[in-house]
């Protein structure tokens, strides 16, 4: 049996939205002659990966966070939130208040974080990850691989036909490990080995830069969503 493969668009770093200030950096004593005090704020972005939901308005705690519908595959870089537990709702755009999802996450103090929008529409739930990012290496890129296609079992990651994470599940996330800065080739397989479900060629990593390799879309879209099987490498 010949393996099934796909060689599909992919997009090296994602949309990044105007998003309203979540927190100010410093507040300003009393006298204009101190220097600024700095406030102590844990560092979150967003991603949205659910193929069939719809744009978004963010709210976290009573304020909203975005400007404009946050759609599939928009990413909102490193936000500064303040440090606690932290009411986060997810609302159809210029749709009322209804929340999608409504949860409550805790961020610490100089930590940062992941929240991932996942699954499909009728499902759709945040997902959070705490991000450690291991000291860059002089030559290589960081990368971690993120799963997000909700109709993909678990998937091996290759980099150059060579092994680089160990099979993924559906809404899981791997550690960042190195490989040589330059043009490399990812490829998607099947835990099993059977089946390339997904090729992406000719991807560009600078030395020492962080990034995400998320697979997102459908492999099999349903009637009517075009969202098809694909990756984004997002440099962090």
């Amino acid at each position: 049996m010949q393996p099934k493969m796909k060689n599909r668009n992919y997009r090296l770093g994602s949309i990044v939205l105007g998003l309203a200030v979540t927190v100010i950096l410093f507040l300003t004593s009393c006298d204009e002659m101190d220097e600024p005090t700095p406030i102590e704020v844990a560092h979150v972005s967003i991603y949205h990966g659910s193929p069939d939901t719809d744009g978004l308005d963010i709210r976290v705690s009573t304020g909203q966070i975005n400007n404009d519908p946050f759609e599939f595959r928009d990413f909102s870089n490193y936000l500064n939130f303040y440090p606690g537990n932290r009411n986060m709702k997810f609302i159809k755009s210029n749709a009322g208040v209804v929340a999608l999802v409504d949860t409550t996450f805790t961020f610490e103090v100089g930590e940062s974080y992941s929240v991932l929008l996942a699954n499909t529409a009728n499902n759709l739930e945040a997902v959070m990850v705490q991000d450690s990012f291991p000291d860059a290496i002089s030559g290589k890129a960081m990368v971690r691989f993120i799963h997000l296609s909700p109709d993909v079992p678990a998937v091996r990651v290759l980099a150059d036909e060579d092994d680089l994470f160990a099979a993924e599940n559906f809404k899981s996330s791997s550690d960042f490990k190195p490989v040589d800065a330059g043009r490399v080739s990812f490829e998607f397989v099947a835990e099993d080995g059977q089946n390339t479900v997904l090729q992406v060629p000719n991807v560009e990593l600078l030395s020492r830069r962080y990034y995400n390799i998320i697979l997102t879309g459908f492999d099999t879209p349903p009637t009517g969503n075009t969202h098809e099987l694909s990756a984004d490498i997002i440099r962090l």
